[in-house]
């Protein structure tokens, strides 16, 4: 299929019937396995000639402009989003020991914040790591790179304190992104970056097991500047089910959302003083009662049917 799709490229009479039927299909996820995403939007418009039904072309219309969105947050550093100088020298410090830049990537609220939204200080560095290996034989390293206090040095994570920044290595494998981003951050040294929507995954699962101010904060902002679209909803909440139980209930956690959405100033005045931009309560809120919302969806999606002989289980549609 790709071969023929290559040497046909740009011949609209052997091409765009292919990606129409695509479409007619109604299989976004594997048009865009095949096609690249300025085709689809190409394409689209052609369409109408072909006859394609009117609410199936602007159905795709308002996926495809959710993608190019999301497409559009590609990594630059904000860096006014540095807790401190110390932060950033430190940051630039462990990846320039190759060890560090060829196994781990930054991520959490200082790499959305510094390098994706600029929209608070984050005064921390996660960096997980991009395959499985044992820490402990890295502890040295990870020393003398932070030149702090270790406070936890385990198989799997390590927690050091240095000059007030706290540096966690950690290896989950349920974590990791389907890709990384990548930035250079200064001449002839580039990092591997966590992407927003893997970011967003793991917003969701801390705020429905934690709930901490800057979590909800940070996930607002990601729905709030469309980071992670409508079309996205349901691929976040699968991601983020398989890394925390209780996205197994999504009616528990519309509920819970709807409860942060309710509390959304509070949660903003706790981060207040390391906002850079600022955000109402009110499109805190909004974002937030949307993911309830989308939530609340699944869980009718996902119910069985019920059984012959329960209420409802003997009827014929």
């Amino acid at each position: 299929m790709r071969e023929y799709l290559e040497r046909v490229r740009g011949d609209c009479v052997r091409y765009d019937p292919v990606l129409r039927r695509f479409v007619e299909a109604g299989k976004l996820k594997d048009a865009l396995a095949v096609f690249p995403l300025e085709e689809i939007r190409r394409a689209l418009g052609t369409f109408r000639f072909w006859k394609t039904p009117e609410l199936r072309l602007r159905a795709w219309e308002r996926a495809v402009g959710w993608l190019e969105k999301e497409r559009r947050f590609a990594p630059r550093e904000h860096g006014e989003c540095w807790a401190s100088p110390r932060q950033r020298e430190l940051f630039l410090q462990l990846f320039r020991e190759p060890r560090v830049r060829e196994r781990f990537y930054l991520t959490g609220g200082t790499c959305l914040a510094v390098f994706y939204l600029g929209h608070r200080r984050s005064e921390d560095l996660s960096l997980f790591a991009a395959r499985e290996a044992d820490f402990r034989e890295n502890a040295r390293l990870f020393r003398a790179l932070t030149g702090g206090t270790a406070e936890v040095e385990s198989e799997h994570y390590c927690r050091y304190s240095a000059g007030g920044v706290r540096v966690d290595f950690v290896w989950d494998a349920l974590s990791l992104p389907e890709e990384f981003a990548s930035l250079e951050v200064e001449s002839g040294l580039t990092v591997k970056l966590d992407t927003p929507f893997n970011i967003a995954v793991n917003k969701l699962c801390a705020v429905v097991s934690r709930g901490e101010p800057k979590d909800v904060v940070d996930l607002a902002f990601l729905l709030k500047v469309g980071a992670v679209g409508p079309p996205s909803l349901a691929r976040l909440f699968a991601g983020a089910a398989e890394r925390e139980a209780a996205l197994d209930d999504p009616l528990y956690v519309s509920a819970l959302l709807e409860e942060l959405a309710e509390r959304a100033d509070r949660a903003l005045e706790e981060v207040r003083s390391l906002l850079v931009r600022e955000v109402a309560a009110a499109e805190m809120r909004e974002a937030l009662l949307r993911l309830s919302s989308a939530a609340s969806a699944l869980h009718h999606i996902s119910l069985p049917p019920p059984e012959p002989g329960t209420p409802g289980g003997d009827l014929h549609l």
